[in-house]
């Protein structure tokens, strides 16, 4: 008898706590609302973890964007690439530094970049594919057969 007054206790005593959490459940006005992205702000977030350049591209020349983009970073840019490359869209590059964001960017296209972080200098180079194994006997073939 005496378990079932205790166990009575227990479950009466925690009607009233469990009755104001179901009540905080359904009056959303008090409480915390986690369904809803909360309005943080970049200083909420370390340093280290906030974008600290962006990048907007823009139809046209690569070139023209690469050189814009340094030039509003404070970088210089030395071209190395002969092809000329097309940017078709419009689009925005972030990350944690120039040579983060510019990375990103030339990894679409078959351009490298190498930094001196010390004097602000990009050199931007073509990435050369190797020849295919095929494709060189060939020419070598076209080669031996040009020399009979």
């Amino acid at each position: 008898m005496r378990r079932i007054f205790l166990v009575g206790c227990v479950v009466f005593g925690m009607a009233p706590i469990m009755s104001y959490a179901t009540w905080q459940v359904a009056d959303a006005s008090h409480g915390t609302n986690l369904s809803q992205p909360s309005d943080l702000s970049s200083r909420d977030y370390p340093k280290a973890l906030q974008d600290q350049v962006s990048i907007q591209v823009q139809k046209g020349s690569l070139r023209d964007n690469v050189e814009r983009a340094a030039q509003e970073n404070n970088w210089e840019v030395i071209w190395h690439a002969d092809d000329q490359y097309s940017v078709l869209t419009e689009s925005t590059f972030s990350g944690p530094d120039f040579s983060t964001v510019m990375g990103q960017l030339l990894s679409h296209y078959h351009l490298k970049a190498s930094f001196d972080d010390n004097n602000c200098v990009m050199t931007v180079s073509a990435i050369h594919k190797k020849e295919s194994t095929r494709h060189a006997r060939h020419r070598a073939s076209m080669h031996k057969i040009a020399k009979h």
